[in-house]
């Protein structure tokens, strides 16, 4: 480990995973797309392929962001009633 990884901002951190979630994907969806009878397409115009990672990436986050306090919510009140 070096000196610099002791310094690296947490947010940093968090850039790099949502620019690896975003790339990655839209790299699903390009494989999806190129299989054969898969029922998934992306076409014309051109920036569908900008905006449809990004909407999917989205939803990702908030899920990510949100959903986890509504399960730690719902046990805190489950222990609380017992």
């Amino acid at each position: 480990m070096s000196a610099h990884d002791h310094f690296r901002h947490p947010r940093a951190d968090l850039r790099r995973l949502g620019g690896i979630g975003i790339v990655s994907t839209f790299i699903a969806l390009l494989i999806v797309v190129l299989i054969p009878g898969a029922g998934l397409t992306i076409g014309a115009p051109w920036w569908t392929w900008l905006v449809a990672p990004v909407i999917v990436w989205l939803v990702t986050a908030l899920a990510t962001w949100l959903l986890p306090g509504l399960f730690f919510k719902k046990k805190v009140q489950e222990r609380r009633a017992a």
